[in-house]
């Protein structure tokens, strides 16, 4: 599943966020302003990162996605589809 994150990452050109279900760990100090951030991808659903953490970063002005399936399993074949669907894009317009 690590891999399929790192691939997230330069897919969005982003950081990675570590979260337990209800905080961030080592809380960031989030400057949406000042970093740019309009957007966050969270990774699961809301047993594994709660609506708690999708609330924070709304409060912030950052639009959330969230990409989760019933398992892990699901996800992941979700993420695999995200990053397909982005690769084809790009192809096609080259």
């Amino acid at each position: 599943m690590i891999e399929l994150f790192l691939h997230l990452t330069k897919l969005y050109n982003a950081p990675v966020l570590i979260t337990e279900v209800d905080t961030l760990v080592r809380r960031p100090k989030l400057n949406s302003k000042k970093h740019n951030i309009s957007k966050a991808v969270i990774v699961g659903g809301t047993a594994v990162v709660s609506q708690t953490i999708e609330k924070y970063l709304k409060r912030l002005s950052i639009s959330v996605d969230r990409i989760a399936g019933y398992t892990m399993y699901d996800t992941a074949m979700l993420i695999t589809d995200r990053f397909l669907q982005r690769i084809v894009l790009l192809d096609s317009l080259l």
